[in-house]
């Protein structure tokens, strides 16, 4: 797909994803509202898209800030996110956009569906996931996948990241299913183990890396085997 080219994909009753070329964003529709976790990358109208699923009421949540989850955030009076998250956004996004916070434990309720708020910082101070226990499905963001979860940039921590999937492995008995932003669409909660056994590997300096680029930007590539972590290295190194 070309930037701006999207496919509109049904996942189960009242569920789509939103497929741009390496991103992906989801609708969940209820019977009183619908909710929209993040606004595209390079998308023209996602609200549009949304209009052509559901005339309810639209919530939008954000997973984190990075550019390419909130390219159509102004389409709406505001986006909940988690505090952690405001000044980059303001940042990101170049003005005053309303927000709202979400934080552990809150939920989004749709009329029959409902979305339990986790906090699952480490790609981003605020980055969060959310949980729908009775189709036992994780919206995971950017942290879990199975393709390159970057560690690079403003607020990136790896402790915090290596937390927040052990967290999640000790929830995983709520879900089976996880709807990473990126990489393979679904992946199963079965693979925690290995992203946090990766994340402990890198941190105890036993996991293989090499020197890669980022657009300009030098990185290491760490191969975890399920996934690949990209983190910060100096031009020296």
């Amino acid at each position: 797909m070309q930037p701006g080219e999207y496919q509109l994909l049904p996942i189960d009753e009242g569920s789509w994803r939103i497929q741009e070329e390496n991103v992906r964003c989801f609708l969940f529709v209820g019977s009183q509202r619908a909710l929209l976790i993040d606004s595209g990358c390079n998308l023209a109208d996602v609200l549009g898209i949304v209009r052509s699923v559901t005339d309810k009421p639209v919530l939008l949540a954000n997973t984190h800030t990075d550019f390419d989850h909130i390219h159509c955030n102004t389409q709406f009076d505001f986006a909940y996110m988690h505090p952690a998250e405001y000044a980059f956004y303001h940042q990101n996004q170049g003005g005053t956009h309303p927000v709202r916070p979400l934080w552990e434990g809150d939920v989004i309720d749709l009329g029959d569906r409902k979305f339990e708020v986790i906090e699952t910082p480490g790609h981003t101070p605020g980055s969060l996931s959310f949980l729908e226990r009775e189709r036992r499905v994780l919206a995971g963001g950017d942290g879990v996948q199975d393709w390159r979860i970057f560690m690079f940039g403003p607020g990136r921590d790896l402790q915090a990241y290596l937390y927040s999937m052990e967290k999640l492995e000790r929830l995983s008995d709520a879900f089976d299913t996880v709807y990473p932003c990126h990489g393979s669409f679904p992946v199963k909660s079965s693979i925690l183990p290995g992203l946090i056994s990766g994340a402990k590997s890198i941190l105890d300096g036993t996991c293989p890396r090499e020197k890669n680029y980022y657009l300009d930007t030098p990185i290491w590539e760490y191969t975890m085997g399920i996934a690949n972590m990209l983190m910060p290295r100096n031009e020296s190194d």
